[in-house]
């Protein structure tokens, strides 16, 4: 019986049996029969797994120019299975390989030239090993081939051709191109838009293990693309891409959890699935699981935590943990304060966006202990942030120039900017609001106004905004006397922490 029989009764000693003949067809010389016997021991077929084992033996069939076997021992260094990991010993072998037209090594040598690994980036070459290779039948070349063409790298933009390389691996059963070729049914390029097969399409791939299939699939049902709408299908396809290591998953199941959508809300289950996408490297999970260990959502509350996986998302530049890392790096909690460090963190994540960004700068100069103290800086930053709309740096532009700090001093521009943080919600801004009406600073005296805004801020819940309708209402003044209200107000504030509402209160003992 040949080796290959043995090798293919599968059982124990059938196995031991082919990894004999295989070593003996080698030493007379048989470069497949190396290849072979490497084979067993990368797959611990018959002989105990050792990929140290199969690099020797591959290496040993690569030697006599058995093209398959340099692929081989190209794909062990390229990913550092038995060898020191090498990109560039991996491009020497696969090139050999695929100077003999052997399919696989053409297509592992595009990867390399596509990434940049072991040689010089060139998507023109990457291109071009994959479509050779892909004319000789190999699966995977041809739906790279079809990527190349979906994105216009290395070649000419046509969905037309894209389209027809996903189908021909997608025939040969190739799971990423039915995951790629369902993308394109549902973005509609170049095929008419359709759902429902791009539900088929990933349906095929996700029912076969593959991660990015199964989150996208998630993603239809969750939409109601295709299909039914329904998030417990979501969770579900989610959950499974999850566990593949898919970190987009990770994230999204994470969210449902947090905000109990097609799940049971549970703020522990979203810090787990955070958590094994922080572990796989996604910003957007270390983010939000610093934010949860900072407000002890799930987690026991640990601002060092929390600046830990900022710092991590911050570094492959996170805008948002930019932000964050850089607000515990000012307020100094979980971490050494350090304003040197935290201005260009958020300088940064303003530049990329976070306009709220510009009040911590501004908090920094501000601060007169700190030896770069700049009213002029703060002013500037608040002025920065005011202008795009974000409503405390609009509430501290308004300080700076009600006190002239940083700025010449005007009622008026503080009047206006107050009213713009106040007409977004912003609790102080309403507060301050009301006093400047009700002491006529910057526009015209009215008790009317001063009582509507004190009355806004006073129902989000802000205690000194409670003191001052309370006393409105004791007096009164812009609104219906009632020392019923008034009493009801002080109490609020009262609970509130505010001392002079508790003093207020003892008037009506």
């Amino acid at each position: 019986m040949t080796a290959l029989r043995y090798e293919n009764q599968g059982t124990a000693e059938s196995l031991r049996k082919a990894s004999e003949l295989y070593r003996e067809a080698g030493d007379r010389g048989s470069a497949m029969g190396y290849r072979c016997l490497a084979n067993l021991y990368e797959n611990g077929k018959g002989v105990r797994q050792s990929y140290k084992k199969a690099a020797e033996y591959y290496g040993k069939a690569a030697a006599m120019g058995l093209d398959v076997a340099q692929c081989d021992l190209g794909y062990l260094y390229d990913h550092g299975l038995g060898v020191a990991q090498s990109y560039e010993k991996a491009f020497e072998l696969y090139s050999e390989a695929a100077a003999k037209k052997y399919p696989r090594a053409m297509n592992n040598l595009g990867l390399l030239y596509f990434s940049g690994l072991g040689t010089e980036k060139s998507y023109e070459k990457a291109f071009e090993l994959f479509e050779a290779a892909a004319n000789q039948g190999d699966a995977d070349a041809a739906n790279n081939a079809g990527m190349m063409y979906q994105h216009g790298l290395g070649v000419g933009q046509s969905y037309e051709e894209a389209l027809r390389w996903y189908s021909e691996a997608v025939d040969q059963g190739n799971i990423r191109a039915q995951c790629n070729l369902a993308s394109m049914y549902a973005d509609g390029e170049g095929v008419g838009k359709s759902y429902g097969k791009a539900v088929e399409l990933y349906t095929m791939a996700a029912d076969r293990g593959d991660p990015r299939s199964q989150y996208l699939l998630g993603g239809m049902y969750r939409r109601g693309e295709g299909v039914e709408q329904s998030c417990e299908e979501a969770a579900g396809w989610y959950e499974s891409a999850a566990e593949g290591g898919n970190e987009d998953a990770c994230f999204e199941l994470a969210v449902m959890y947090f905000d109990g959508e097609g799940v049971e809300q549970s703020y522990e289950k979203a810090a787990e699935w955070y958590r094994k996408g922080a572990e796989l490297g996604d910003p957007r999970c270390q983010n939000n699981l610093g934010s949860m260990y900072e407000d002890g959502e799930g987690v026991e509350q640990s601002y060092e935590k929390a600046a830990g996986l900022y710092e991590k998302a911050a570094s492959r530049g996170h805008v948002t943990s930019c932000y964050n890392l850089g607000r515990l790096l000012r307020t100094g909690e979980g971490t050494e304060k350090s304003y040197e460090r935290a201005i260009p963190l958020l300088e940064e994540a303003f530049d990329g966006g976070m306009t709220d960004a510009s009040s911590e700068l501004g908090i920094i100069y501000e601060d007169e202990d700190w030896p770069g103290h700049s009213d002029a800086r703060a002013a500037e930053w608040y002025r920065k942030g005011a202008e795009l709309g974000d409503p405390h740096s609009q509430f501290c532009l308004a300080l700076m120039f009600l006190h002239g700090k940083g700025v010449p001093e005007s009622e008026a521009e503080a009047f206006e900017w107050f009213s713009k943080a106040a007409e977004q919600g912003h609790l102080p801004a309403r507060n301050n609001l009301g006093y400047m009406y009700e002491n006529g600073l910057g526009v015209s005296k009215s008790y009317e106004k001063a009582a509507g805004w004190y009355l806004k801020a006073a129902e989000g819940g802000h205690a000194l905004a409670q003191l001052h309708i309370g006393r409105l209402c004791e007096q009164g003044k812009g609104v219906p006397q009632s020392l019923e209200e008034a009493k009801r107000w002080y109490s609020e504030s009262a609970k509130n922490g505010n001392e002079d509402a508790e003093t207020e209160l003892k008037r009506f003992s």
